[in-house]
């Protein structure tokens, strides 16, 4: 791949971009379970809170423990106010289309149509700019189709599109806050470069630790811009504006979110500094003195760093495979990379391993109740992206071997994945819990879903005590809402959604096998060679 430069860079075609558009919206409403894990649905509620009398934090979830005490001895939510502002068009549409309907179901069909009218539209926009993003580095439109496919079906993408966390808007700031301001390194596009400043501006508003994004950003961009862009071929007085305008917007776009996260924090809890996590840290110590000075950073950082790489439980090697195949074509095809995809991917593992050392010591480090390491979502999903970029351009350039263990690296990818969107991720860490099975997750879930399939939990001890029956259903709206269907309806709709999840395999496998030369199919890495 040569390196780019000039005024111009090609773009993605309109039907890929509707094609990909229309597979992360349909894979999105086919996996919704129509009802979202607790940190969604409590950030739903800040979102309500935000235009009608609700308060942002229900009696419920105080009888929890949830929450910090702000100002007036009002109950806050723990989380910034981003992620609760993409459901807000939704929610306001969806409390008023519901008004009419039963008090006993208005809740949960109004939290559903809020999940199906964003996440869906989420999932779709993450498709078409990852591969924007990868045509913005020099890939080909094929390349980055069949990249952003896999980025849908071989990473944890797969499973954050049908539990609906903020980790999946965040990725879809990083593609577009990265891939815009490398447009301007590479054209000098001032517009581009603002657009993906307003993106990861917005992410500081979801959760305040994108300051880490925008910082690696920033530092890949100028590299990018003096090395391979605008600044090696117009040095001079152009070069210095280009900078200076570049800059510019940098410093009055995140100073303009940063201010916004700092005002809604003084409105929570009158302070300008300081995060929530420190004021619950405070507040816990005071009524658990038992509690490290540190908390809630009082994980050992050996033990969070051990956790992260290698426990049975969590490790992102387990839990995303590509980044194995990420390291396998960083060795073999590192002198054949551009300059810029070096820069990129480079910057992607950086910002990985920054990830992993922040949040070490944090007291989840794991991210809590999750499918994986859900604070390492973002930088493993991007490895994971470039990772297939790569070996779609490079695939014959492996030899034989090579080719085929990234091909089974690819397989098992897209197994793992899934099979993660089978059973609820409580279902593993509720028998972790009971010391049921085994602590290897992913393992876990490959026998959960063989004692689903042959109604074996009971005599195979896998139920964990306390848990309801819809812990051990498949976890699709169609199963986990049965109860809500006339009987008569009931198989009619397992039917239908297992027909449009049949078909929408049917049509990205053919896609994927259009995109493949006809030349390549024969060869042991099949789909994958390019």
């Amino acid at each position: 791949m040569n390196d780019t430069g000039g005024s111009a860079l090609p773009s993605l075609g309109r039907r890929s971009a509707l094609f990909l558009g229309m597979v992360g919206f349909a894979t999105a409403v086919l996996l919704s379970p129509g009802s979202p894990p607790v940190d969604t649905l409590r950030r739903l509620q800040v979102t309500h809170s935000l235009w009608t009398d609700s308060p942002p934090v229900t009696a419920k979830d105080r009888a929890d423990n949830y929450g910090v005490i702000g100002l007036g001895g009002k109950v806050h939510a723990i989380y910034g106010i981003g992620h609760s502002l993409i459901m807000l068009p939704a929610d306001v549409l969806a409390t008023r289309a519901t008004a009419r309907v039963p008090a006993a179901v208005r809740d949960r069909l109004r939290v559903a149509l809020v999940l199906l009218a964003t996440f869906p539209l989420v999932s779709a926009l993450i498709l078409v700019a990852a591969a924007w993003f990868l045509v913005v580095l020099g890939f080909s439109e094929r390349e980055a189709v069949l990249a952003a496919i896999g980025l849908q079906f071989a990473t944890t993408l797969l499973n954050y599109t049908q539990v609906n966390q903020e980790n999946s808007f965040l990725l879809l700031t990083a593609l577009v806050g990265l891939g815009g301001q490398l447009r301007w390194a590479l054209t000098g596009r001032l517009s581009a470069a603002v657009a993906g400043i307003l993106a990861l501006g917005f992410a500081l508003l979801v959760r305040i630790t994108a300051a880490m994004d925008i910082a690696a950003v920033t530092g890949c961009t100028l590299f990018v811009a003096a090395s391979v862009g605008i600044g090696r071929t117009s040095r001079g007085p152009a070069w210095r504006r280009a900078l200076f305008a570049y800059l510019a917007a940098c410093g009055a776009i995140y100073a303009a979110f940063l201010a916004m996260d700092r005002m809604y924090h003084f409105h929570r809890f009158g302070r300008w500094l300081g995060t929530y996590q420190h004021i619950m840290g405070e507040q816990l110590r005071a009524i658990h003195p038992e509690l490290p000075p540190s908390f809630p950073f009082s994980t050992p950082l050996l033990v969070g760093v051990r956790g992260a790489l290698f426990s049975p439980e969590r490790s992102i090697f387990l839990f995303e495979p590509l980044l194995i195949l990420a390291l396998g074509l960083a060795v073999a095809l590192w002198p054949r990379l551009s300059l810029l995809v070096r820069a990129v991917l480079a910057t992607a593992t950086g910002l990985l391993a920054v990830y992993v050392f922040f949040y070490a010591r944090y007291w989840a480090w794991h991210g809590a109740s999750a499918w994986g390491d859900r604070y390492l979502t973002v930088p493993t999903q991007l490895v994971a992206l470039l990772a297939l970029a790569v070996l779609a351009r490079h695939a014959r350039d492996l030899g034989r071997p090579l080719r085929a263990a990234a091909a089974g690296l690819v397989a098992l990818a897209v197994v793992i994945q899934l099979g993660s969107v089978v059973f609820w991720y409580l279902l593993e860490e509720s028998q972790h819990a009971h010391g049921l099975g085994t602590r290897f997750t992913v393992a876990q879930r490959a026998v959960n879903i063989a004692a689903g399939i042959l109604g074996r939990f009971r005599t195979w001890q896998l139920v964990p005590e306390g848990s309801t029956p819809q812990l051990l259903e498949p976890h699709f709206l169609v199963f986990r809402w049965r109860a809500y269907f006339p009987a008569s309806v009931r198989p009619f709709a397992t039917a239908a959604w297992a027909c449009a999840a049949i078909a929408l395999a049917c049509v990205v496998v053919a896609k994927v096998r259009a995109l493949c030369p006809r030349s390549s199919r024969s060869t042991s890495a099949g789909p994958l060679a390019g």
